[in-house]
């Protein structure tokens, strides 16, 4: 049997990996990894997320951690 595996795409942030949201005072926060950075979002609702701005919040310079940083 030669069945693919479905894929699930994260709607609100397509190309961020490890995702986490929390809600504080009033705004969504949803962080996720990319690469050799972490970056969030902030928004009033989470349909929101989706059209929010990316701020990285960490970013690391040494190519040979770009990946475990959990």
């Amino acid at each position: 049997m030669n069945a693919t595996r479905p894929t699930f795409r994260n709607p609100l942030m397509p190309d961020g990996a490890d995702p986490w949201m929390v809600w504080h005072n009033g705004f969504y926060h949803l962080s996720a990894t990319s690469g050799a950075q972490i970056k969030m979002r902030k928004a009033a609702s989470i349909t929101q997320l989706s059209q929010a701005a990316d701020h990285t919040i960490w970013e690391d310079c040494t190519p040979s951690r770009c990946s475990q940083m959990w």
